[in-house]
């Protein structure tokens, strides 16, 4: 999806960030600070604080 260049699907990496399987929410992440950084920014406070994955978390800060 990140590989795409088509921003449209943000809103498909933006729900996915909501997953229960940590490996789909650290690759929604990725998708989604590449389609639209700006919205990832505004949800990183947010989700970086609930995460429990790390690797997920790691994610969330490589795009800060």
């Amino acid at each position: 999806m990140g590989n795409s260049d088509r921003p449209e699907l943000a809103a498909e990496a933006e729900r996915l960030v909501e997953e229960p399987a940590a490996i789909v929410r650290g690759a929604a992440v990725w998708a989604l600070g590449r389609l639209a950084p700006a919205r990832l920014a505004k949800l990183r406070l947010q989700r970086l604080a609930t995460e429990t994955d790390e690797t997920v978390q790691w994610e969330w800060r490589q795009t800060a």
